[in-house]
């Protein structure tokens, strides 16, 4: 398992979730929050509000945020789309460290799951502001 994040115990489901990534299945996260989904390995599982809509319904813009769980130790957190877009650099730069031949990749990939992110947070504020009109 790498080491990218170390984050406080209450946001150890993030943590967990971008340690237990392999280098082919954190490109494999990377593409799927791209395509503005979440991604589950092993006994991890980390939902954007496209997985949300499909377990609690609605239209998606109105989750304000991405859950994280470990089914291990049954712990859940919910995290914003900001926070979530930091935690993602800080494992891409950790990634990049440790696989400096492939920098360019990483970057890439990691550049469009982070502007998908700003685009959900972007529709799910629009969202908000239609609602309290």
């Amino acid at each position: 398992m790498k080491q990218r994040l170390s984050l406080p115990d209450d946001l150890y489901p993030v943590e967990a979730f971008f340690n237990v990534l392999t280098d082919a299945s954190f490109v494999k996260a990377l593409s799927s929050f791209a395509e503005g989904w979440g991604y589950n390995p092993e006994d991890k599982t980390c939902d954007f509000p496209n997985d949300l809509v499909e377990e609690e319904g609605g239209p998606p813009e109105r989750f304000s945020y991405i859950e994280v769980w470990t089914y291990a130790n049954n712990q859940e957190v919910r995290v914003s789309f900001n926070d979530f877009s930091k935690y993602l650099v800080s494992a891409l730069e950790a990634q990049i460290l440790s696989d400096p031949s492939n920098a360019e990749l990483w970057k890439a990939a990691g550049g469009k799951a982070v502007a998908t992110l700003k685009g959900i947070d972007d529709a799910h504020l629009r969202y908000i502001s239609t609602q309290s009109s």
